[in-house]
């Protein structure tokens, strides 16, 4: 993976750049000015609508100002085959592992599901559209969340030190996650929620650190997101 830094720098720096644009920025340019494109193609105003929007810009943006990386990183995707592949089911099945590990522990000591508010959200608007939440969700979202977090950040960090990529990439990945809910207060339950993103975060990591291509975390994070959009659709 390290022969893909040299040439791709200047690319993932911008990664860093604009992760905190992606985070904090674009939801609110996404909010001002979405109303009119909701208007232009007669859409309805809903959540999964702001959020298919919101994920489309980014991956626009980073398609145009990342291509390189991306493209780059999915000639590897192609050279390796079946074993990049290979290394995204075994993911998930690490990450599905773990994560019942951490469901069942928490329900014994708590007696709760420990159901974190992002997925109550995302479930409530997988409901309302499913269609506009299956292509943010399982297509957009992981290629944007990908790129900027493991592409860039983990990558990038990997290079001076690797134990601290990967706590950096969690804590930012879980913080992305619920830092809008943070404004509510900091307790228990929230630290919990905190880490329940810390599996993935370290299988997603771990995949791109194996197969050399942000395409193998890219597909794992399709498959996580899909089970996940076809568990709310069947309830």
């Amino acid at each position: 993976m390290d022969s893909l830094y040299p040439a791709h720098k200047k690319e993932l720096i911008f990664g860093i750049v604009y992760l905190p644009v992606h985070v904090f920025l674009m939801p609110i340019v996404v909010s001002i000015f979405s109303k009119y494109v909701f208007v232009a193609f007669k859409l309805s105003n809903t959540g999964a609508n702001m959020t298919l929007i919101y994920y489309g810009v980014s991956f626009v943006i980073l398609m145009i100002f990342m291509r390189g990386f991306l493209k780059d990183s999915f000639s590897v995707l192609i050279d390796s085959g079946v074993s990049a592949i290979t290394f995204s089911l075994v993911g998930y099945f690490q990450y599905f592992m773990l994560v019942y590990a951490m469901s069942a522990a928490f329900m014994l000591i708590t007696k709760q599901s420990g159901i974190n508010p992002n997925s109550a959200a995302v479930s409530e608007q997988i409901s309302s559209n499913s269609k506009a939440m299956i292509l943010s969700t399982v297509v957009l979202a992981p290629i944007v969340e990908e790129t900027l977090f493991r592409g860039a950040l983990f990558g990038l960090i990997r290079r001076k030190n690797r134990v601290a990529a990967f706590i950096v990439s969690y804590l930012f990945f879980s913080v992305y996650h619920l830092w809008a809910y943070a404004l509510e207060g900091i307790s228990p339950i929230f630290v919990f929620y905190l880490l329940q993103y810390l599996p993935g975060s370290y299988i997603l990591a771990r995949c791109y650190e194996k197969s050399g291509t942000i395409w193998s975390p890219v597909m794992l994070h399709m498959m996580i997101n899909g089970v996940s959009v076809l568990v709310s659709l069947s309830l």
